[in-house]
């Protein structure tokens, strides 16, 4: 595949904070973003580009080796797309990357450097809320550490993971109750959560 420079009047790409532009094939279809930090602002404060090349393992393609981020880095860079994205729609392709990585890999996540860089990289509550969704989802979170699927801890909060699944899926009922016995796809104006969904 032949890639050319994409035209516009910015350097930046996708992520305006973490990547250049991207290389982008001729007929438009596919391309490759470049970034300098792993993902948007914060996250680089608690996992940064050299701690992700440091730990990252070489895959054989049979056309030769990539670098890929370690498991765990990879699990991180999901839930951080999803709190990216706001956990609009687009949310769907980083909960099936992270559901297929824990049923396949989950044991081979460093569970104490995964919580450590979620303070420093301002991603907590966003990341627990990624759990929890999964979880609930039915993906295999047997290898996740209980209290990292509990979305916002006790009280009120406990019941961010009922409010995030509309934006997630906002056309399909959800086959469950919510806490309380209300539907948890039903508008929830008191959100404890802000524009940005962890600020």
């Amino acid at each position: 595949m032949r890639f050319h420079q994409a035209q516009a009047r910015s350097p930046w790409g996708f992520l305006s904070d973490a990547s250049l532009l991207p290389l982008t094939s001729a007929d438009g279809a596919s391309n490759i973003d470049l970034h300098v930090h792993p993902d948007a602002w914060p996250l680089h404060l608690g996992l940064s580009g050299a701690d992700v090349f440091a730990a990252a393992r070489v895959i054989d393609t049979g056309d030769g080796d990539i670098w890929v981020p370690s498991v765990t880095h990879m699990l991180l860079l999901s839930a951080s797309h999803a709190a990216r994205d706001l956990f609009g729609p687009s949310t769907a392709k980083s909960l099936i990357d992270a559901a297929r990585l824990l049923r396949q890999n989950g044991g081979e996540v460093d569970w104490r450097e995964f919580e450590g860089r979620l303070r420093p990289g301002r991603v907590e509550k966003p990341v627990r809320a990624f759990l929890a969704i999964l979880k609930r989802l039915g993906a295999d979170t047997r290898a996740v550490p209980e209290r990292l699927t509990q979305a916002g801890g006790g009280g009120r909060n406990s019941s961010v993971r009922w409010r995030i699944m509309p934006l997630c899926f906002p056309s399909t009922p959800a086959p469950w109750p919510a806490p309380g016995g209300s539907c948890c796809c039903a508008p929830n104006p008191a959100s404890p959560w802000g524009a940005t969904g962890n600020a």
